[in-house]
C-alpha cells in the first residue's frame, strides 16, 4: 500500500476520534455551572499512572522490559523526544534513564550527544494497530534544562516532574500532540508550547513566567492551579478550563466555538474573543478593582448577576487589578467576582 494510503487510513482514523470528542462537548454543553473541582493535591504525580499502566497482574502489564540508557551525566540539558504512537512518560529520579516496555527496541534510537539527549520510536501504521501498546519511560533528575521538545503523533503523554518538595524547571517546554491524552504536573518553565491537533490536555501545576503559547484545534484543555504569563491560546472547536489559576501579562484567548470556564486570580490585560458559545468567569477581587468590557452580537452578559447589553463597559479603573475585554458573537457571558 503506498504511502498516501496509509496517511489517509491514519488521518481518517484521527477524524474519527475529533467526531467523537465534538459529539461528546456538544452533549456536555450548556453545563457552564460545573467547575472542575480542585484536586486534593495540587501536584498529582503521574508517575503512579505510568506505574499501574505497568503492573504485574494488571491487563497491561509489559511482560518484556528494556533498559536503553542511564547515565548520571548532569551535563544533560536539551531533550529531544519523537514518539509515532504508545504511551510515553516523563518521571523524576536519581539519574537519566530509557526503558521500554512491550517495544520492539529495534525501532527505538537513544542518542546522547553532549548536553542533548534524543529519543525516537517510529512505528509504521500497520504495527501500530497490530501490536501490544509501546511504553517509554524517560527518567530524569531535578535539572534546570535549557529545552524539553516532546513530539508525538498519536498516543499518551505522561510528565510528571514533581520530586518533594521541588519542580522540574526548563527555559523552554515545547509539546507537540496531533491525537490523544496529554497529563502533565509540577512544571517551572520561562517559555510553554502545546500544540494538539485532536484530544485532551490535563495540566496542573504549571507555571509559565515568560509566555505561553496554546493551540488546540478540537478537544479539551484543562490547567489546574496554574500560572501564566502572557498566554495566546488559540482553540478552534471544544472546552477550555481554567481552575484556581492566574493570568498575568497580555493575555489573549481566541475560541471558534466551545466552552470556558475560569475561577482564578486575572493581572493586566485579558482579551478574549469566541465567535459562539459560552463563557463563565468567577475572579478573585471586586469588581471595583477592575475594568470590564463587553461587546456581543448576540446572546447574554451578566456581570454580578445583572444582565448588559450590546457593548457595555462596566468600569474603567485609573490603576486596575486587571482589564477584562470580551467580544463574543453568538453566546452567553457571565463574570461573577469573588467579593461582593
Amino acid at each position: 500500500m503506498s504511502k498516501l494510503c496509509k496517511n489517509l487510513i491514519l488521518w481518517g482514523i484521527i477524524l474519527l476520534i475529533v467526531g467523537v470528542g465534538v459529539t461528546g462537548g456538544l452533549f456536555a454543553s450548556g453545563a457552564i455551572d460545573d467547575i472542575p473541582s480542585i484536586p486534593p493535591n495540587t501536584a498529582t504525580n503521574h508517575y503512579e499512572t505510568t506505574a499501574i499502566y505497568l503492573e504485574e497482574g494488571s491487563d497491561n502489564y509489559a511482560d518484556d522490559s528494556d533498559l536503553l540508557f542511564q547515565s548520571s551525566d548532569e551535563s544533560i540539558t536539551d531533550i529531544d523526544v519523537y514518539i509515532s504512537s504508545g504511551s510515553f512518560s516523563i518521571v523524576t529520579g536519581d539519574e537519566f534513564s530509557v526503558a521500554a516496555y512491550n517495544a520492539d527496541v529495534s525501532k527505538i534510537a537513544v542518542i546522547p550527544d553532549g548536553e542533548k539527549l534524543s529519543i525516537e520510536y517510529k512505528r509504521d501504521f500497520f504495527e501500530t494497530l497490530s501490536s501490544d501498546p509501546a511504553a517509554i519511560v524517560l527518567t530524569v533528575p531535578l535539572t534546570i534544562f535549557k529545552n524539553i521538545s516532546i513530539e508525538m503523533d498519536a498516543g499518551q503523554m505522561y510528565i510528571s516532574g514533581y520530586e518533594e518538595p521541588e519542580f522540574i524547571s526548563a527555559d523552554k517546554l515545547d509539546i507537540s500532540l496531533n491525537a490523544g491524552e496529554l497529563y502533565m504536573d509540577s512544571m517551572n518553565v520561562n517559555d510553554f508550547a502545546l500544540d494538539m491537533s485532536a484530544g485532551n490536555a490535563f495540566i496542573t501545576d504549571l507555571t509559565v513566567s515568560d509566555k505561553a503559547d496554546v493551540n488546540v484545534s478540537m478537544g479539551e484543555c484543562t490547567f489546574y492551579v496554574s500560572r501564566l504569563a502572557n498566554a495566546v491560546i488559540d482553540q478552534s472547536a471544544g472546552n477550555m478550563y481554567f481552575n484556581d489559576c492566574a493570568l498575568t501579562g497580555d493575555t489573549k484567548i481566541d475560541m471558534s466555538m466551545g466552552d470556558m470556564q475560569f475561577s482564578g486570580m486575572i493581572r493586566d490585560n485579558t482579551n478574549i474573543d469566541m465567535s459562539a458559545g459560552e463563557i463563565y468567569m468567577s475572579v478573585t477581587g471586586f469588581s471595583s478593582e477592575y475594568s470590564i468590557i463587553t461587546d456581543r452580537s448576540a446572546g447574554t452578559v451578566f456581570i454580578d448577576g445583572y444582565e448588559k447589553t450590546g457593548r457595555h463597559t462596566e468600569s474603567v479603573v485609573d490603576d486596575p487589578l486587571g482589564t477584562i475585554n470580551i467580544d463574543i458573537s453568538a453566546g452567553d457571558c457571565e463574570i461573577n467576582f469573588t467579593e461582593g
